[in-house]
């Protein structure tokens, strides 16, 4: 899961959920500049500077780490398929 902040008086927040999906589908694509509507306010993003334009408000892009693989086990995996040897 990807999430987009933006930098203002306040600190860093969140974008919403919509413009956050299309500042990852621009990113992704490798659009360079990106207009959302948001809010009823049309918002411009330069993805190249990481900034919202008109204006210096910064930007990023935050991932979430990806979960830790399931530990291995040296045990063979037990079939609890009803009739299976596992489940009698």
């Amino acid at each position: 899961m990807t999430k987009w902040q933006s930098d203002g008086r306040d600190g860093w927040k969140d974008v919403g959920t919509e413009v956050s999906e299309q500042l990852e589908y621009a990113w992704m694509k490798g659009f360079p500049k990106v207009g959302v509507w948001d809010n009823g306010l049309f918002r411009e993003f330069d993805l190249k500077t990481m900034k919202e334009t008109p204006g210096i408000m910064a930007l990023r892009r935050i991932r979430k780490p990806k979960p830790p693989a399931p530990e291995q086990s040296d045990a063979p995996a037990l079939d609890s398929r009803p009739g299976s040897r596992a489940s009698l």
